[in-house]
């Protein structure tokens, strides 16, 4: 489950755009940050509740995404989170339970 949205982080990871600028613009009042490229996403992945992503992912950051309950894929397919990771399998498999990823039949 989320946390309350007064406790709620969000990473935006992605090279290209510019989405935490965007998202400011609502002023939800939900914390957020940005990274731009995989060594300071290694380095904050930790931090997150929710990760917007796009082309930084890695399987090996799994391990230090201790908060992570939800990841937004803004880019084409998912095939990045699920290829050979028991670890994120399991995950998606716990979010699917209480219904915020469907997963297919091949995870």
């Amino acid at each position: 489950m989320l946390p309350s949205k007064d406790q709620l982080t969000i990473c935006f990871a992605r090279v290209a755009h510019r989405l935490r600028e965007r998202f400011l613009t609502l002023a939800t009042g939900i914390e957020s940050f940005d990274v731009r490229e995989g060594a300071a996403l290694e380095q904050r992945i930790g931090e997150a509740d929710v990760l917007v992503i796009s082309g930084l992912w890695r399987n090996d950051l799994l391990p230090r995404a201790k908060r992570l309950r939800f990841i937004q894929s803004i880019g084409a397919g998912t095939d990045q989170f699920l290829t050979r990771c028991a670890q994120l399998r399991r995950f998606c498999h716990r979010l699917e339970d209480i219904g915020l990823v469907q997963v297919s039949p091949r995870v």
